[in-house]
Protein backbone atom coordinates (compact mmCIF):
# COMPACT_ATOMS: atom_id res chain seq x y z
CA UNK A 1 0.00 0.00 0.00
CA UNK A 2 1.10 3.24 0.38
CA UNK A 3 4.56 4.46 1.52
CA UNK A 4 3.41 6.22 4.66
CA UNK A 5 0.79 3.80 5.45
CA UNK A 6 3.85 1.15 6.19
CA UNK A 7 6.99 3.72 7.14
CA UNK A 8 4.90 5.14 10.44
CA UNK A 9 5.13 1.67 11.78
CA UNK A 10 8.74 1.26 10.61
CA UNK A 11 9.49 4.21 12.58
CA UNK A 12 7.45 3.35 15.62
CA UNK A 13 8.83 0.07 15.94
CA UNK A 14 12.15 0.77 15.03
CA UNK A 15 11.68 4.12 17.90
CA UNK A 16 10.13 2.06 20.48
CA UNK A 17 12.76 -1.04 20.30
CA UNK A 18 15.67 1.62 20.68
CA UNK A 19 14.65 3.42 23.69
CA UNK A 20 13.31 0.25 24.98
CA UNK A 21 9.37 0.45 24.90
CA UNK A 22 8.54 -2.51 24.28
CA UNK A 23 5.07 -3.03 22.51
CA UNK A 24 4.09 -6.28 24.19
CA UNK A 25 6.85 -8.36 23.15
CA UNK A 26 8.13 -11.75 25.10
CA UNK A 27 11.55 -11.86 27.48
CA UNK A 28 13.37 -13.54 25.19
CA UNK A 29 13.03 -11.06 21.70
CA UNK A 30 16.22 -9.36 21.01
CA UNK A 31 16.38 -6.06 20.81
CA UNK A 32 17.29 -3.87 18.04
CA UNK A 33 20.34 -1.72 18.46
CA UNK A 34 20.31 2.28 19.25
CA UNK A 35 19.16 4.42 17.25
CA UNK A 36 21.88 6.23 14.83
CA UNK A 37 22.56 9.79 16.62
CA UNK A 38 20.22 12.19 14.57
CA UNK A 39 22.74 14.66 13.63
CA UNK A 40 23.53 11.47 11.23
CA UNK A 41 20.11 12.47 9.74
CA UNK A 42 17.85 10.17 10.89
CA UNK A 43 14.83 12.67 11.40
CA UNK A 44 15.98 14.00 7.79
CA UNK A 45 16.12 10.63 5.93
CA UNK A 46 12.57 9.14 7.49
CA UNK A 47 10.84 12.24 5.90
CA UNK A 48 7.57 11.23 6.14
CA UNK A 49 5.63 14.64 5.78
CA UNK A 50 7.80 15.32 2.94
CA UNK A 51 9.26 18.69 4.70
CA UNK A 52 12.60 17.87 2.82
CA UNK A 53 13.05 17.79 -1.15
CA UNK A 54 13.99 13.90 -2.61
CA UNK A 55 17.57 15.45 -2.43
CA UNK A 56 17.67 16.72 0.86
CA UNK A 57 16.37 13.29 2.19
CA UNK A 58 18.44 11.05 -0.30
CA UNK A 59 21.54 13.05 1.36
CA UNK A 60 20.58 12.35 4.82
CA UNK A 61 19.54 8.93 4.34
CA UNK A 62 23.22 8.68 2.93
CA UNK A 63 24.79 10.14 6.30
CA UNK A 64 22.94 7.36 8.20
CA UNK A 65 24.14 4.81 5.98
CA UNK A 66 27.49 6.30 6.36
CA UNK A 67 26.97 6.33 10.50
CA UNK A 68 25.84 2.71 10.90
CA UNK A 69 26.32 -0.72 10.42
CA UNK A 70 23.53 -2.14 12.10
CA UNK A 71 21.21 -3.82 9.52
CA UNK A 72 17.87 -3.45 11.32
CA UNK A 73 18.79 0.47 10.86
CA UNK A 74 20.75 0.52 7.12
CA UNK A 75 17.38 -1.79 6.01
CA UNK A 76 15.04 1.57 7.21
CA UNK A 77 17.56 4.22 6.43
CA UNK A 78 17.24 2.27 2.23
CA UNK A 79 13.96 2.34 2.35
CA UNK A 80 13.22 5.46 3.34
CA UNK A 81 16.40 6.35 0.60
CA UNK A 82 14.36 4.03 -2.19
CA UNK A 83 11.35 6.55 -1.48
CA UNK A 84 12.82 9.20 -2.06
CA UNK A 85 14.52 8.11 -4.95
CA UNK A 86 11.22 7.84 -6.02
CA UNK A 87 10.22 11.13 -5.70
CA UNK A 88 13.11 12.10 -7.60
CA UNK A 89 11.74 10.39 -10.25
CA UNK A 90 14.90 7.67 -10.25
CA UNK A 91 12.37 4.40 -10.26
CA UNK A 92 16.24 2.28 -11.07
CA UNK A 93 17.82 3.98 -7.87
CA UNK A 94 14.91 3.03 -5.68
CA UNK A 95 14.70 -0.13 -6.76
CA UNK A 96 18.20 -0.99 -5.57
CA UNK A 97 17.32 0.88 -2.88
CA UNK A 98 14.67 -1.42 -1.58
CA UNK A 99 16.53 -4.83 -2.71
CA UNK A 100 19.63 -3.06 -0.11
CA UNK A 101 16.66 -2.88 2.39
CA UNK A 102 15.36 -6.21 1.93
CA UNK A 103 19.15 -7.99 1.88
CA UNK A 104 20.32 -5.79 5.33
CA UNK A 105 16.39 -6.94 7.30
CA UNK A 106 17.25 -10.91 6.29
CA UNK A 107 20.59 -10.08 7.49
CA UNK A 108 19.12 -8.74 10.85
CA UNK A 109 16.66 -11.78 10.82
CA UNK A 110 19.50 -14.13 10.59
CA UNK A 111 21.53 -12.68 13.49
CA UNK A 112 18.45 -12.05 15.38
CA UNK A 113 16.22 -14.91 14.52
CA UNK A 114 14.14 -14.05 17.49
CA UNK A 115 13.76 -10.59 16.85
CA UNK A 116 9.76 -9.63 15.91
CA UNK A 117 10.67 -6.28 14.85
CA UNK A 118 13.15 -7.39 11.90
CA UNK A 119 9.97 -9.84 10.65
CA UNK A 120 7.53 -6.88 11.43
CA UNK A 121 9.93 -4.29 9.52
CA UNK A 122 10.68 -6.77 6.48
CA UNK A 123 7.11 -7.83 5.95
CA UNK A 124 5.94 -4.26 5.97
CA UNK A 125 8.78 -3.54 3.28
CA UNK A 126 7.51 -6.48 1.49
CA UNK A 127 4.10 -5.42 1.75
CA UNK A 128 5.46 -2.14 0.42
CA UNK A 129 6.85 -3.83 -2.56
CA UNK A 130 3.01 -5.71 -3.47
CA UNK A 131 5.25 -9.17 -2.17
CA UNK A 132 1.85 -9.84 -0.11
CA UNK A 133 2.26 -13.45 0.22
CA UNK A 134 6.19 -13.01 1.52
CA UNK A 135 5.00 -10.52 3.44
CA UNK A 136 2.68 -12.37 5.34
CA UNK A 137 5.06 -15.01 6.18
CA UNK A 138 6.80 -12.28 7.97
CA UNK A 139 3.82 -11.56 9.80
CA UNK A 140 3.18 -15.19 10.71
CA UNK A 141 6.65 -15.88 11.99
CA UNK A 142 6.85 -12.33 13.62
CA UNK A 143 3.64 -13.76 15.22
CA UNK A 144 4.88 -16.86 16.87
CA UNK A 145 7.28 -15.08 18.53
CA UNK A 146 5.26 -11.91 19.65
CA UNK A 147 1.84 -12.54 19.71
CA UNK A 148 -1.10 -10.12 19.34
CA UNK A 149 0.36 -7.12 18.19
CA UNK A 150 -1.35 -4.14 16.88
CA UNK A 151 1.03 -3.64 13.78
CA UNK A 152 0.90 -7.59 12.79
CA UNK A 153 -3.39 -7.07 12.71
CA UNK A 154 -3.12 -3.67 10.76
CA UNK A 155 -0.34 -5.13 8.07
CA UNK A 156 -2.95 -7.80 7.19
CA UNK A 157 -5.48 -5.76 7.19
CA UNK A 158 -3.25 -3.00 4.71
CA UNK A 159 -2.98 -5.84 2.41
CA UNK A 160 -6.49 -7.35 2.66
CA UNK A 161 -7.47 -3.95 1.24
CA UNK A 162 -4.99 -4.17 -1.45
CA UNK A 163 -6.54 -7.54 -2.45
CA UNK A 164 -10.04 -6.17 -2.55
CA UNK A 165 -10.93 -8.32 0.52
CA UNK A 166 -13.14 -5.30 2.22
CA UNK A 167 -14.50 -7.45 4.89
CA UNK A 168 -11.11 -8.97 5.80
CA UNK A 169 -9.69 -5.99 5.70
CA UNK A 170 -12.46 -3.90 8.11
CA UNK A 171 -12.03 -6.94 10.75
CA UNK A 172 -8.36 -6.55 10.53
CA UNK A 173 -8.31 -3.06 11.20
CA UNK A 174 -11.30 -2.80 13.60
CA UNK A 175 -8.99 -5.85 15.55
CA UNK A 176 -5.74 -3.64 15.82
CA UNK A 177 -7.39 -0.40 16.98
CA UNK A 178 -8.87 -2.17 19.82
CA UNK A 179 -5.40 -4.02 20.18
CA UNK A 180 -3.81 -1.03 20.77
CA UNK A 181 -6.73 1.18 22.01
CA UNK A 182 -5.41 2.05 25.37
CA UNK A 183 -1.53 2.56 24.79
CA UNK A 184 -0.12 5.69 25.70
CA UNK A 185 2.37 7.43 22.93
CA UNK A 186 5.42 7.36 24.97
CA UNK A 187 5.38 3.41 24.79
CA UNK A 188 3.17 1.86 21.74
CA UNK A 189 2.70 2.63 18.10
CA UNK A 190 1.93 6.58 16.90
CA UNK A 191 2.49 8.38 14.45
CA UNK A 192 5.53 10.28 13.96
CA UNK A 193 6.07 14.15 12.97
CA UNK A 194 3.43 14.77 15.86
CA UNK A 195 -0.05 13.78 14.39
CA UNK A 196 -0.72 11.00 16.90
CA UNK A 197 1.69 11.78 19.65
CA UNK A 198 1.46 12.11 22.86
CA UNK A 199 0.01 10.55 25.83
CA UNK A 200 -3.20 9.58 24.35
CA UNK A 201 -4.58 6.34 23.22
CA UNK A 202 -3.29 5.72 19.80
CA UNK A 203 -6.15 3.48 18.65
CA UNK A 204 -7.09 6.91 16.64
CA UNK A 205 -3.48 5.90 14.21
CA UNK A 206 -5.72 3.21 12.36
CA UNK A 207 -8.81 5.44 11.78
CA UNK A 208 -7.92 6.88 7.82
CA UNK A 209 -7.47 3.09 6.57
CA UNK A 210 -10.23 1.83 8.65
CA UNK A 211 -12.77 4.80 7.12
CA UNK A 212 -11.22 3.92 3.45
CA UNK A 213 -11.99 0.22 3.80
CA UNK A 214 -15.85 1.16 4.79
CA UNK A 215 -15.69 3.54 1.88
CA UNK A 216 -14.27 0.90 -0.59
CA UNK A 217 -16.97 -1.89 0.47
CA UNK A 218 -19.87 0.87 0.64
CA UNK A 219 -20.97 -0.53 4.70
CA UNK A 220 -20.94 1.12 7.54
CA UNK A 221 -21.01 4.62 5.74
CA UNK A 222 -22.29 6.23 8.76
CA UNK A 223 -19.44 5.05 10.48
CA UNK A 224 -17.00 5.48 7.94
CA UNK A 225 -17.95 9.08 8.52
CA UNK A 226 -17.75 9.45 12.13
CA UNK A 227 -13.92 7.59 11.67
CA UNK A 228 -12.92 9.66 9.29
CA UNK A 229 -13.69 13.12 11.04
CA UNK A 230 -12.59 11.95 14.39
CA UNK A 231 -9.15 11.12 12.46
CA UNK A 232 -8.73 14.30 11.06
CA UNK A 233 -9.94 16.18 14.15
CA UNK A 234 -7.09 14.39 16.66
CA UNK A 235 -4.82 14.66 13.97
CA UNK A 236 -4.70 18.28 13.69
CA UNK A 237 -5.08 17.73 9.69
CA UNK A 238 -2.69 14.87 8.92
CA UNK A 239 -2.44 14.13 5.56
CA UNK A 240 -3.87 10.69 5.42
CA UNK A 241 -6.87 11.45 7.04
CA UNK A 242 -7.57 13.99 4.71
CA UNK A 243 -7.13 11.53 2.08
CA UNK A 244 -9.36 8.89 4.09
CA UNK A 245 -11.99 11.65 3.93
CA UNK A 246 -11.84 12.63 0.50
CA UNK A 247 -11.88 9.13 -0.57
CA UNK A 248 -14.89 8.70 1.57
CA UNK A 249 -16.45 12.21 -0.29
CA UNK A 250 -15.76 10.83 -3.39
CA UNK A 251 -17.19 7.25 -3.51
CA UNK A 252 -20.19 9.57 -1.95
CA UNK A 253 -20.26 11.40 -5.06
CA UNK A 254 -19.30 14.24 -3.20
CA UNK A 255 -16.58 15.63 -5.62
CA UNK A 256 -15.93 19.12 -4.45
CA UNK A 257 -15.59 17.98 -1.05
CA UNK A 258 -13.61 15.29 -1.81
CA UNK A 259 -10.90 17.62 -4.15
CA UNK A 260 -10.87 20.20 -0.84
CA UNK A 261 -9.25 17.05 1.55
CA UNK A 262 -6.97 15.73 -1.80
CA UNK A 263 -5.78 19.36 -2.30
CA UNK A 264 -5.21 20.06 2.14
CA UNK A 265 -3.76 16.71 2.15
CA UNK A 266 -0.87 17.23 -0.56
CA UNK A 267 -0.40 20.71 1.06
CA UNK A 268 0.19 18.91 4.03
CA UNK A 269 2.50 16.10 2.40
CA UNK A 270 2.97 17.24 -0.96
CA UNK A 271 4.04 13.59 -2.36
CA UNK A 272 1.35 11.55 -0.68
CA UNK A 273 0.34 9.31 -3.74
CA UNK A 274 -2.86 8.72 -3.19
CA UNK A 275 -4.09 12.21 -2.73
CA UNK A 276 -2.23 13.28 -6.31
CA UNK A 277 -4.41 9.93 -7.86
CA UNK A 278 -7.47 11.47 -6.46
CA UNK A 279 -6.67 14.85 -7.72
CA UNK A 280 -5.77 13.94 -10.82
CA UNK A 281 -8.80 11.30 -11.44
CA UNK A 282 -11.04 14.76 -10.43
CA UNK A 283 -9.21 17.08 -12.58
CA UNK A 284 -9.70 14.28 -15.51
CA UNK A 285 -13.64 14.03 -14.83
CA UNK A 286 -13.39 17.69 -14.99
CA UNK A 287 -12.38 17.82 -18.55
CA UNK A 288 -8.46 18.84 -17.44
CA UNK A 289 -5.80 16.61 -19.19
CA UNK A 290 -3.51 17.65 -17.07
CA UNK A 291 -4.99 15.09 -14.43
CA UNK A 292 -3.32 12.47 -16.46
CA UNK A 293 -0.01 13.57 -15.44
CA UNK A 294 -0.95 13.69 -11.11
CA UNK A 295 -2.26 9.97 -12.22
CA UNK A 296 1.26 8.83 -13.69
CA UNK A 297 3.33 10.58 -10.87
CA UNK A 298 1.19 9.05 -8.12
CA UNK A 299 1.62 5.68 -10.08
CA UNK A 300 5.34 6.15 -10.15
CA UNK A 301 5.51 7.09 -6.75
CA UNK A 302 3.76 4.32 -4.89
CA UNK A 303 2.42 1.13 -7.10
CA UNK A 304 -0.02 0.58 -4.08
CA UNK A 305 -2.50 3.26 -5.64
CA UNK A 306 -3.82 0.79 -7.55
CA UNK A 307 -5.53 -0.44 -4.64
CA UNK A 308 -7.53 2.76 -4.63
CA UNK A 309 -8.20 2.44 -8.56
CA UNK A 310 -9.92 -0.99 -7.81
CA UNK A 311 -12.02 0.40 -5.27
CA UNK A 312 -12.98 2.95 -7.45
CA UNK A 313 -10.82 5.80 -7.51
CA UNK A 314 -11.16 6.18 -11.10
CA UNK A 315 -11.84 8.57 -14.14
CA UNK A 316 -14.87 7.14 -14.78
Amino acid sequence: MRAAAFSLFLLATLNAAASGQSTNAPAHSSEAPARPDLAGGWQSCADQANRRSAEQAIAACTRVLDNTQADVWRGGALWWRGIAERRAGRPERASADFTSALAALSRHIAASPLSYEGYFQRGQLLAYLQRYDEALADYDAADRIAPNQPISRYGRGVIAFARGDYARAIADLDAAQRMSRFRTGAGALHMTDGAYSGRRPVGQSFDPLRCTARAAAGVELAAAEQICERAVRESNGDADALMARGFLRFKQAQYERANQDFAAALRARPDLASALLGRGVLRLRAGDSGGGADIERARMLDGGVAAYEAAGLRPQ
